[in-house]
């Protein structure tokens, strides 16, 4: 028996909605605790309802995550979940400016490139201790413990 083929039907960032080629039933498949990944999928999965196999392609898995938010917008406004709606605006603004602060910081900022342009952490000295993807996560990742620390101490505050 040949192997059938469907295209998602909708992509969020949680899950993945697609009809079954056999048996017709919409299958809901949550990106990391079914599928195990976030990235853009193309891959085999068995029917939720019928048990069979089928290929799974046409993810819109795209780079700007506060995109992610918005494709579901539709869906939660037609079953009149306005709580979640606006939820999902507030998740998709605070991730959108969350990239501009990242952009802006560290993105355009040539404290953080070498002289070819490529992103690097440098010591207080000015001399380059790590280059690439691994630089620009660690760089990112305190920038983040640091703000929300500070976010913290300045809530205790009002507390």
């Amino acid at each position: 028996m040949k192997k059938l083929s469907a295209k998602i039907k909708e992509a969020t960032y949680e899950n993945v909605f697609v009809e079954c080629p056999y048996c017709k039933k919409e299958n809901i498949y949550n990106r990391v605790s079914d599928l195990g990944t976030i990235m853009p999928i193309s891959m085999d999965v068995f029917c939720e309802h019928c048990k069979k196999m089928f290929w799974m392609t046409g993810d819109l898995a795209p780079y700007a995550r506060y995109r992610w938010f918005m494709y579901p917008l539709h869906r939660l406004k037609n079953n009149k979940s306005y709580g979640l709606y606006i939820l999902a605006l507030c998740q998709a603004c605070e991730i959108f400016m969350s990239q501009a602060i990242i952009n802006k910081l560290f993105d355009k900022n040539a404290k953080y490139r070498d002289e070819e342009g490529r992103f690097c952490e440098k010591d207080a000295s000015g001399a380059i201790i790590n280059v690439g993807a691994e630089a620009y996560n660690k760089v990112v990742e305190e920038f983040y413990e640091n703000t929300l620390t500070s976010v913290v101490r300045l809530t205790d505050l009002y507390i």
